[in-house]
């Protein structure tokens, strides 16, 4: 072997010896930050050991809470508000004033009602007293005792007709009283019916008037219970107010809504 061929020789004995080591600590790095890589994209854990204590979990935001229950207060007939106590928006306790009605006619309505209704009752028992049945039944015990007498006479007058004492007329005459009689004690007992039936229709219908005018009356003083204050019946915050002071309030619309603080 040459010189040359020595030199060329063991130059790429040195390269290949240089290239194998480059290689070698290639794989080396390769290795360590591929593992180094793969542990970042691991999850973390933390251990810790379990202890007594609260569990506080904090959650922040914004918004907007309704009540659940919204109570609402109508009235049935127009009334000046005289005052009002509260503003929309105010928080009220149950019992506190919220509006003021001037009510001063519906005392004088409840006044006249109360007079219409004794009327209605002293003209009830008037009624009741003119529906005794005494005379009725006095003139059906004249009746009857009348027509027990025209019976008798008649046959009386027969026996003394058929002995030939008494003429026919005579026995005629005795049989049309007894007739008469006999209609005038049906006309008694039917008087007496028809006027209970009559007495009792006219009894039922004042019975009936007063019942009605006692729900009136009621009515009436149902509205007048609160002398025209009306509270809240509940704690709450008025949520809208429909008449201002000196306004007719009317049953359009509530006077007021007030939100229930419990709900």
């Amino acid at each position: 072997m040459s010189r040359e061929e020595f030199v060329e020789n063991a130059a790429r004995k040195k390269v290949t010896g240089k290239l194998l080591v480059i290689f070698v600590v290639m794989m080396v790095l390769l290795t360590f930050f591929s593992n180094t890589i793969n542990n970042f994209t691991l999850p973390r854990v933390t251990l810790e050991s379990p202890a007594r204590g609260a569990l506080i979990k904090e959650i922040s935001g914004k918004g907007t809470v309704e009540a659940k229950s919204v109570y609402e207060e109508y009235i049935d007939s127009n009334f000046k508000v005289l005052e009002v106590h509260v503003k929309a928006g105010d928080s009220v306790k149950k019992g506190q004033p919220i509006l003021s009605l001037d009510i001063e006619d519906l005392k004088a309505s409840i006044q006249d009602e109360t007079a219409k209704y004794r009327q209605m009752q002293i003209a009830l028992l008037k009624l009741k007293d003119k529906s005794s049945l005494q005379s009725y039944d006095n003139n059906i015990a004249s009746a009857v005792e009348n027509l027990e007498k025209q019976k008798k006479n008649y046959q009386d007058t027969k026996i003394l007709y058929d002995a030939g004492i008494e003429t026919a007329y005579k026995l005629k005459d005795a049989e049309t009283a007894m007739n008469s009689a006999q209609r005038s004690y049906a006309s008694a007992v039917q008087a007496k019916e028809d006027f209970k039936k009559d007495s009792l229709r006219d009894i039922e219908n004042a019975e009936l008037n007063l019942e009605i005018q006692s729900r009136r009356m009621q009515s009436l003083n149902e509205k007048a219970a609160n002398n025209g204050v009306y509270t809240s019946p509940e704690e709450g915050v008025i949520t809208a107010l429909n008449f201002s002071q000196g306004a007719m309030a009317n049953g359009t619309k509530p006077l007021f809504k007030l939100a229930d603080a419990s709900e």
